[in-house]
């Protein structure tokens, strides 16, 4: 991935029942809170791609997306940025899916 290439983000389109994602020992969640212009920045997210749901939602042997909430699939940078997907000073929650 080129250095300065802009991180990427992409909403999900809106659905009409529940999806409910598998989470294994090996994925990750996090909690974080972008600041006051939906930034949000961790050197140990470098280059990754995750699943970032508005809200927090707790580790559980699957997580339930309801057709309300609102959902992305994002890369951050090689330094470690999340794009911006309009949440600020907002949890969120992010799932890493590693091998």
């Amino acid at each position: 991935m080129p250095p300065n290439r802009p991180p990427s983000a992409r909403k999900w389109p809106d659905r009409i029942g529940p999806i409910k994602i598998p989470i294994s020992e090996n994925d990750t969640l996090e909690y974080k809170t972008p600041n006051n212009v939906g930034q949000l920045q961790a050197a140990s997210f470098s280059g990754k791609n995750g699943i970032v749901i508005r809200g927090k939602k707790e580790k559980a042997d699957e997580i339930i997306i309801s057709p309300s909430d609102e959902v992305w699939t994002v890369t951050f940078t090689p330094r470690g940025v999340m794009p911006s997907v309009g949440v600020y000073n907002e949890i969120v929650t992010i799932i890493f899916h590693l091998q």
